[in-house]
């Protein structure tokens, strides 16, 4: 499996379905699981947001485990007591073979973000984005699987990540 990762409104869903449309892998939301489900995605406590990640491996394990799965998620994860970032014990379950980040401006996303009627600021979309590549980064050193950040945008960086 292919772990895309980013902050919400990077562009990470439209950038996979696109690529999908090729046939040449799976695109799979976290999110969009986890609301199939049951399971709350906003305003989550702590504990909601690593019972979802609980969640969601129950529902990959029925998956097959196959390296052109792309799951579209998340490396942390916004709570009302804070920013946690997902367990190190997720993404040992969730064979993660991958690991992509897709960042862009603070200005995009916090723009993006206004246009779904979400508030953001740049500062906050920043913070949020660099700690959010931290983690997956980490994930990936920490897993010795690739790790690529590619831009929001860049369709051929990563039609290439997804390829190789």
């Amino acid at each position: 499996m292919i772990f895309l990762a980013g902050i919400s409104a990077t562009g990470k869903t439209r950038a996979a379905s696109q690529l999908a449309a090729s046939g040449k892998f799976i695109h799979v939301r976290a999110s969009q699981l986890l609301v199939k489900a049951g399971c709350p995605i906003a305003q989550l406590t702590k504990a909601q947001a690593v019972q979802n990640q609980k969640k969601l491996l129950e529902i990959l394990d029925v998956r097959p485990r196959n390296s052109k799965v792309v799951l579209d998620g998340h490396a942390t994860i916004e709570t009302v007591e804070g920013m946690i970032d997902v367990p190190d014990w997720f993404f040992d379950q969730a064979n993660v073979q991958k690991i992509i980040c897709l960042v862009d401006s603070p200005e995009n996303i916090v723009e993006r973000r206004r246009i779904r009627g979400d508030s953001a600021n740049r500062k906050d979309v920043n913070d949020a984005q660099q700690r959010e590549a931290f983690a997956a980064k980490r994930q990936a050193e920490r897993l010795r699987v690739d790790y690529r950040e590619i831009t929001a945008g860049d369709s051929e960086a990563f039609r290439r990540a997804i390829a190789e």
